[in-house]
Parts: C-alpha cells; sequence; structure tokens
C-alpha cells in the first residue's frame, strides 16, 4: 500500500512539472519567459564601382510613360510584389536623392524621397532643369 501511495505521488509530480513546462513554452507571459528582440533585416548596398549621372543630394525629376512611378522595397526592377506600400511619384515631381545602388542587374537605381523613401532606376529619372 505504501509503495503504490509512493508510485502515485511520483506520477502525479512528474505530470505537474510537465504540465507547467508545457504551460511555460506555449504562454505569452513575459514573466514565465520574456521576450527578446528580433533583429529587422537590412539591405546594405555595395559599393558603386562606376560612375553616376546624379550625386546623393541632388534633385532630380522623375519620369514615366504611366500615371505614376513605382517605388521598389530594394534596388531591382519593379516586380509588383516588391513595391513601397503607400508610396508612388508621379511624372514630373521632383525627389530629392537619398542613396544611389547598383542593382543585380546592373543597373542604376537612385533611393529618392516622393511621400516615402524607395527606389527607381536610372531610367525613370532626368536632371531638373
Amino acid at each position: 500500500m505504501v509503495m503504490h501511495k509512493r508510485a502515485f505521488f511520483a506520477l502525479l509530480l512528474v505530470t505537474g512539472l510537465l504540465s507547467l513546462a508545457a504551460l511555460a513554452c506555449s504562454s505569452d507571459q513575459e514573466w514565465i519567459i520574456p521576450r527578446t528582440a528580433t533583429p529587422t533585416p537590412t539591405f546594405t548596398p555595395v559599393p558603386l564601382a562606376v560612375d553616376t549621372q546624379f550625386q546623393v543630394g541632388e534633385t532630380i525629376r522623375i519620369v514615366g510613360t504611366g500615371f505614376q512611378v513605382s517605388q521598389t522595397t530594394l534596388p531591382e526592377p519593379d516586380q509588383r510584389n516588391n513595391r513601397v506600400i503607400g508610396t508612388q511619384c508621379f511624372p514630373g515631381q521632383t525627389a530629392p536623392i537619398v542613396e544611389i545602388a547598383e542593382g543585380a542587374d546592373g543597373l542604376i537605381y537612385y533611393k529618392v524621397t516622393c511621400i516615402l523613401d524607395g527606389w527607381v532606376p536610372e531610367t525613370n529619372v532626368e536632371p531638373v532643369d
């Protein structure tokens, strides 16, 4: 009888500890498991080895054939799924150059501020007269 009682309490203790461990792993309470900051991946542009038509700080004019010129999140061709959400540039609008990079396709891209910051290809910019 005493052995059965000890085995029952040991089983109860193990079950309780496993239940607490499962609760701690699935809990969103910070006092159980403190949160750690998740680093945000950032794009690091490759230094340019070529001369560009414009420099950082200059103001350029956006050109395009449609109603708007979409900006991308990275210096790469526009593919609709890489656009900066909530912003676009309009043909004829002037914008300051924030950054310059060369894309994987070999084209030069300018990071400009229309409403938000985004990348436009060199084919969509011209000097301000």
